[in-house]
């Protein structure tokens, strides 16, 4: 019986061996570890909030730079304080600028162009209002980087989602081409507390049509949901999905919806190794712009969690195969209801995170009461080499008017492709041509980035010099009548002078012509004084005429006689 039993139960063991699926391939991401960056200062204290990398030219100093617009300071408190984040010094700045309300329990959505000039922007649907009531506003803020602005939209543009008359907050959103797109969400008032809608959201729609309802629901009603965005596809992850009237329970459902197919709604996919929400969701579309990096098409998932406990796990999802990871390493600080976003800067650095997901505050216990979470940042891979410096190869002085071209040198020559460049007068590509009307000193400047955010500056400044009249022509009658007029023109050159060109006639005209009568025959001459180059240039043109008499005639009458 004993062998009968040992040998059966070899047969189960190779059955069940035979079944498992072949494990999958390494993680692009799990030979690395989170480490802690910069510990936040004591007055950016957060939970319940959220970050926004802005990308944008290098040396602007509001720049890929990440942002929060404010946050959960206590269990009953929030703050306006907007902050901004060096990831490269890895400094953290008071902004000075305040959200019109602070809210908590938001997302923070970067718009690139949202119609109004002053973009990029960061965008922020509704919330919760904890020291107000605790109620959940509809409100839609936006700040500006660049111009350190704050605002509130019209309220008819206010985000109206509703369970049982309740307006939700905890929604889920997504950004794909400048559009928001917000689904899910909860209420507390009453059951069945979940919404299952999806609201598109367009920045650049006149005010009061900016919000559209689709006909796309999800299929698990939900909050607290984890987004990540790659290939125009939006993944909701998990989220909360229960709640009693005191208990906060998770799920683990997993959906996709194509933001290219909407008539296809969101579709189900493999759900998580484990129920979870309130953590963040990593996907690499907007701001990698579709690089091929060893992660793109990977999905990750950190401090997924089960209210009220909080979480240290660290998921991977692999988009072409649907199927989940979770053994690879984990947050050093446990937390939940943080911030998060991915930093796509390339450095020379290989020590400073970059790039890498990134994670913010949060609370590290069952409360949000401070201290708050750390700053902690997973390096991701190499995907390529980037850029170390740029020179600018071209005529430092050129003749005003005349065309000169400019071509930027990249370093080093095996800088991973594609490059970017951009030339200050708006032309793209590795070189660009510049002209100027006027002398003076002129720059000439280009950015380039690659990898897919290591960026490069070159500027040269350009003398462009004054083209100086050489000589001066006039033309005209050469005989004249008295009292009649003449035409006199004045040809310059050489023909592409610099302008701007004074002229002035003898007569007391300026222009390229004038008139000229004389009331007395005589021998006389005609003279145009040309100067251009403030004055450092001058020519002058003559021309002699001779004005005749008239001939003048006597009628004598005519006497007949007749005789």
């Amino acid at each position: 019986m004993r062998r009968k039993s040992l040998f059966a139960a070899v047969v189960v063991l190779c059955l069940l061996l035979t079944a498992m699926p072949a494990p999958m391939a390494e993680s692009p991401v799990e030979q690395e570890a989170w480490q802690t960056g910069p510990f936040p200062p004591a007055n950016f204290q957060y939970a319940r909030h959220d970050a926004a990398f802005v990308p944008g030219p290098a040396g602007e100093p509001w720049a890929n730079k990440i942002y929060f617009l404010g946050g959960r300071t206590s269990p009953g408190t929030e703050s306006p304080d907007i902050w901004m984040f060096d990831p490269v010094a890895g400094t953290f700045t008071d902004t000075g600028a305040n959200v019109v309300e602070d809210v908590s329990n938001y997302n923070a959505n970067l718009i690139l162009d949202d119609g109004t000039g002053r973009g990029p922007a960061v965008y922020v649907v509704g919330g919760t209002n904890k020291d107000g009531g605790g109620v959940s506003i509809g409100m839609v803020q936006r700040y500006y980087p660049q111009t350190n602005q704050a605002e509130s939209l019209p309220t008819a543009d206010n985000f109206n989602g509703m369970v049982g008359g309740s307006r939700v907050a905890a929604m889920g959103t997504a950004v794909v081409d400048d559009l928001i797109y917000v689904y899910g969400g909860w209420e507390t008032a009453a059951a069945p507390y979940f919404s299952a809608e999806t609201w598109r959201f367009d920045p650049n729609a006149p005010s009061g049509s900016r919000w559209t309802l689709l006909g796309t629901p999800l299929h698990i009603a939900r909050s607290y949901i984890q987004s990540a965005v790659q290939d125009g596809k939006i993944y909701a992850i998990g989220g909360v999905g229960s709640y009693d009237g005191a208990e906060l329970d998770p799920t683990d459902a997993v959906e996709v919806l194509d933001t290219a197919n909407l008539a296809a709604g969101w579709t189900v996919l493999a759900p998580m190794p484990t129920a979870g929400g309130e953590g963040r969701g990593y996907g690499f579309d907007s701001d990698t712009r579709l690089v091929n990096a060893p992660w793109h098409g990977k999905l990750y998932v950190v401090a997924s969690n089960d209210w009220a406990d909080v979480s240290s796990e660290m998921l991977e999802y692999d988009i072409a195969t649907n199927m989940w990871r979770d053994d690879l390493p984990e947050l050093p600080t446990p937390r939940a209801d943080l911030a998060g976003t991915f930093v796509p800067l390339c450095t020379p650095d290989p020590d400073d995170g970059l790039p890498g997901l990134w994670t913010f505050g949060g609370r590290i216990n069952t409360s949000c009461e401070p201290p708050l979470g750390p700053t902690e940042f997973y390096p991701l891979p190499s995907f390529g080499t980037g850029l170390t410096d740029a020179t600018i190869n071209g005529l430092a002085q050129l003749p005003a008017g005349e065309m000169g071209v400019y071509l930027a040198i990249l370093e080093p020559v095996s800088a991973t492709l594609p490059i970017e460049v951009v030339w200050s007068n708006g032309t793209t590509g590795p070189s660009a041509t510049y002209s100027w009307a006027e002398p003076g000193l002129y720059t000439v400047a280009v950015t380039a980035t690659n990898c897919p955010s290591a960026t490069v500056t070159a500027s040269l400044t350009v003398e462009v010099l004054c083209v100086e009249l050489a000589g001066a022509m006039v033309t005209g009658p050469v005989e004249l009548l008295e009292g009649e007029a003449g035409l006199y023109s004045v040809s310059l050159e050489p023909p592409a002078v610099t302008p701007p060109i004074e002229l002035v006639w003898s007569n007391g005209l300026t222009g390229t012509s004038a008139v000229y009568s004389w009331a007395i025959p005589g021998d006389y001459t005609v003279v145009v004084t040309a100067t251009n180059c403030a004055g450092l240039a001058e020519v002058t043109g003559t021309l002699g005429v001779t004005v005749a008499a008239q001939m003048h005639y006597v009628y004598l009458p005519i006497v007949v006689r007749n005789e």
